[in-house]
């Protein structure tokens, strides 16, 4: 109980234990989610759809977290607001044996999927490697007895070559001749390749009926190829073009030949998206044999603050850091994977980000750069996954500190084009703008759903208000349902929600300055900094758009005005 204490400093955080296990409604898994032309992900009414989410990969035996079967523990994802898990599942857990199939670890993986289903979360299959095997003193993300029908290496360059003895720094083992040979080997060797397509082929056959497996991921972090046989290959966008995408391409066809519709996640070399063009991606995996394969495609991509990675993530990050990563790194992966995903017509998903741990001190690196990234990602409308599942602590109780940051408002669901989204974790203000699409396709008049924490940063209630005020909204448990009226349900109109906390419902509201944001379309992006007040010129224009139309908190508007919306 001592260990509980920590957790329970104020009343605030008790609200948060009890509120936690209040359940919201969710609409459930009726079809699989597709891309639409503009790259965003959709539901089957073709609503906008973002997904907020966290990792969970296991290297080792059993190659999957046991905690995913806990269902107290999904319950309190579901209610801290995350909707999606990138979920490791491992090549040496689905094959430990040459033509072998551990059926018995499909099955736990199968429960996995179906518990989240059960708790409203996608799920993304990630086939999770890092510095490639055991051989390389790491852990088998390709397994041992594939490893050992690769071509001998030569016993001048056998591993640790060039150093002197293995490498005990992470990622040094890329740079040995044996693993970048072997990388090599794993993209252009057919007899080696062909095993990855069985793994994938397997994989899809299983969870294809599944229409909350949100995607495949076709390879972690793919590394460089063998750079010392050739220099090009130090090239991301050299090994994007000559190495993965073939292989991916290959990797689609062996996929659709069990699975034509679920999303395929496919990376870069993970520094291919620090310049432009740096991918070498020319197309979307498998557009090359079905044009139509770009709007089932989805550049998966990672983003840290490498320099902080040499640093205790808890101490104050030094000034020259904060630029270089928040000012110019950030803005430049933003940049070149909108870009990227312009110019081959897929998709984009932040599956990791991460070295940051949110705490109470404001000038940490973990405070900083999580705040950061969030922001930003909220600038762009960008869905993302955490890494890593660091949310509740060893008695399952969630740290205040973390979900305080990353347990936020966003919309779930929108039908029609998002222009601006922000969400303060500090004061808990929330502001969405969006230009509402014709609905008269859909059964339900409901125009966005947007999910509310509540427990998290709304314990003594929450205030809405509308733009146009004759929207209507309901609440249930956590999912704050907008709904036009019929009168408006074929109008293409813009539409403006602010949230906050009830406390804060008497005083000058403050709001952000709404500079519309394009996903998809480079150059467009801005690195922003906020005032303290968050644009109050602009909020000033919508409480004054507000007034023209009627009083803050009304829901009803004249036939007169309903013209000129």
């Amino acid at each position: 109980m001592a260990n509980f204490g920590k957790y329970i400093r104020s009343g605030a955080i008790l609200t948060v234990l009890t509120l936690l296990f209040v359940t919201f409604s969710f609409a459930g898994f009726t079809d699989k989610v597709r891309l639409n032309e503009d790259g965003m992900f959709v539901d089957s009414s073709s609503r906008v759809m973002l997904f907020h989410g966290f990792n969970t990969v296991v290297k080792r035996f059993p190659w999957y977290d046991l905690q995913m079967k806990n269902e107290s523990r999904l319950k309190i994802y579901k209610n801290l607001g995350f909707n999606v898990v990138r979920l490791g599942l491992m090549w040496s857990g689905v094959m430990p044996l040459k033509s072998t199939v551990n059926q018995t670890y499909l099955e736990e993986i199968e429960k996995i999927v179906d518990l989240c289903e059960k708790y409203g979360l996608y799920v993304l299959l990630d086939m999770h490697q890092d510095e490639l095997s055991s051989k390389f003193n790491s852990y088998d993300g390709v397994p041992l007895w594939l490893m050992n029908e690769f071509p001998r290496i030569s016993s001048d360059y056998k591993y640790p070559w060039p150093f002197e003895k293995p490498p005990t720094r992470k990622f040094y083992n890329y740079l040995t001749y044996a693993c970048a040979e072997c990388a090599e080997q794993l993209y252009t060797n057919l007899s080696i390749f062909k095993y990855w397509g069985d793994f994938w082929e397997v994989v899809a056959d299983r969870f294809k009926q599944k229409n909350n497996v949100l995607g495949y991921e076709l390879i972690n972090e793919p590394p460089m190829s063998n750079f010392y046989k050739r220099y090009e290959s130090l090239s991301p966008a050299y090994v994007g073009k000559h190495h993965l995408l073939p292989v991916y391409d290959y990797l689609v066809k062996r996929i659709r030949v069990k699975d034509q519709q679920t999303l395929v996640f496919f990376e870069p070399m993970t520094y291919g998206i620090f310049y432009p063009r740096g991918t070498g991606f020319t197309h979307a995996p498998g557009t090359v044999d079905d044009p139509r394969e770009r709007l089932k495609s989805v550049l998966s991509y990672h983003y840290y603050c490498w320099p902080a990675t040499r640093m205790k993530p808890n101490s104050t990050m030094p000034w020259w850091m904060r630029i270089f990563c928040d000012q110019i790194l950030l803005p430049e992966v933003m940049i070149n994977t909108a870009e990227t995903a312009r110019l081959i017509g897929s998709g984009r998903f932040m599956t990791e980000f991460g070295h940051c741990a949110p705490d109470s001190n404001p000038l940490s690196i973990n405070t900083i750069e999580c705040n950061k990234v969030l922001d930003t990602a909220d600038e762009q409308f960008e869905s993302w996954t955490y890494w890593n599942d660091k949310l509740l602590d060893n008695f399952a109780y969630p740290v205040p500190t973390h979900i305080k940051v990353l347990s936020r408002c966003y919309p779930r669901t929108v039908s029609g084009h998002l222009l601006n989204m922000r969400f303060d974790p500090k004061s808990a203000y929330f502001f969405l703008k969006f230009n509402k699409s014709s609905v008269s396709s859909i059964s339900s008049n409901i125009i966005a759903e947007i999910f509310i924490p509540r427990a998290v940063h709304y314990p003594h209630g929450f205030v809405v208000a509308l733009n146009p005020p004759v929207l209507k909204y309901t609440t249930k448990g956590d999912i704050l349902s907008i709904k036009a009226p019929f009168c408006l349900r074929k109008l293409t109109l813009i539409v403006e929600v602010v949230i906050m906390k009830r406390e804060m419902q008497m005083l000058p509201l403050k709001h952000e300055v709404a500079y519309p944001t394009h996903r998809n379309v480079a150059g467009q992006y801005k690195a922003k900094s906020y005032s303290e007040d968050y644009g109050v010129r602009e909020h000033s224009l919508f409480l004054n758009r507000m007034t023209a139309n009627s009083s803050f908190s009304s829901r009803r508007l004249r036939e007169d005005q309903i013209a000129t919306l």
